[in-house]
């Protein structure tokens, strides 16, 4: 017992502990100046000031080319975007971007720069704990407070807002649409309860340690880090959420990813929930945006905020 004990909190100080994934400077440096990413700060009552990526949109700009090369995995994925201004729909409003767990803001510039070439205003974020922000953990539930203060104050909210998250972001979009400070949100594999994702991560990524942890005992230091954080895994279910709004959601899911299954969201797809299946993408790639991701986003923005 004391073993299982000593187990559970190792993990729980893992989860707690685990720091964004590094990305190169380099590279962060040259996507912030091809697609002119500005910097800003802005000083929040309660987080004190922290930094924000903001990229204005390029409404006026007629190609965009985007080529994805990624090694997350012991499989390598690449994707090309080509995206032409003639015959596109007018948009107008905001967007904004929240990454998954482990990610940081610079991970998700690539997402941000393709909603601003489709006219855009951009606003790129870290979760709590993530990145720069160097607070607790709020595991996609408490980083919904910070960033609404940061939308009521900054955002123009008598034009469309649409929150586009990964992940544990997929939970924090979500939520800001449930609650109507969004107007509609495009999920990029969300994660079903934190508890159950973490172990459908484990069960996908098999890391060497996981022959010695038991799924019980994952899943034991996930709820034990929620509520050392004043939550209940209950608070980080996606599904549950999603159920009772009525505002539009586009949803991706991969058939081969444990973290975020298809079989897990394709039940919700109704008048305002769209669920498309991506097939056999790990979950680590599910945040690149390709051909096909593409005409299904610009179905639904057409569908659902056209000008």
């Amino acid at each position: 017992m004391l073993f299982v004990s000593g187990c559970v909190n190792i993990v729980k100080v893992g989860i707690v502990g685990a720091e964004s994934f590094p990305i190169s400077p380099s590279v962060t440096t040259q996507v912030k100046s091809e697609f002119d990413v500005e910097t800003r700060q802005f000083c929040d009552p309660e987080l004190d000031c922290y930094h924000y990526y903001f990229l204005p949109n390029k409404a006026r700009k007629q190609t965009l080319e985007m080529h994805h090369n990624a090694s997350f995995t012991d499989t390598t994925y690449s994707t090309s975007l080509l995206v032409e201004r003639q015959g596109l729909p007018t948009f107008t409003g905001s967007v904004v971007v929240i990454h998954g767990f482990r990610g940081s803001k610079d991970w998700s510039l690539m997402t941000a720069a393709y909603f601003q070439f489709l006219g855009f205003d951009t606003y790129v974020f870290d979760l709590l704990g993530h990145g720069e922000l160097k607070t607790d953990k709020g595991f996609g539930v408490h980083d919904v407070r910070y960033i609404q203060r940061f939308i009521e104050t900054n955002i123009d909210t008598t034009k469309p807002i649409i929150a586009v998250g990964n992940s544990m972001g997929g939970l924090v979009a979500t939520s800001l649409t449930h609650e109507k400070i969004a107007d509609g949100a495009i999920l990029q594999a969300p994660m079903t309860q934190f508890d159950d994702s973490l172990e459908g991560y484990m069960k996908d990524k098999k890391p060497w340690y996981k022959a010695f942890l038991s799924d019980e005992t994952i899943r034991s230091a996930a709820n034990k880090a929620l509520y050392d954080a004043g939550l209940n895994a209950q608070q980080t279910n996606t599904i549950d959420i999603l159920k009772k709004s009525n505002s539009p959601f586009l949803i991706f899911a991969s058939n081969v990813d444990s973290v975020s299954p298809y079989a897990a969201f394709s039940p919700l797809h109704s008048n305002n929930i769209e669920v498309v299946e991506i097939d056999k993408l790990e979950h680590a790639y599910m945040s690149m945006i390709g051909e096909f991701e593409h005409e299904k986003i610009l179905a639904w923005l057409s569908a659902n905020f056209d000008e």
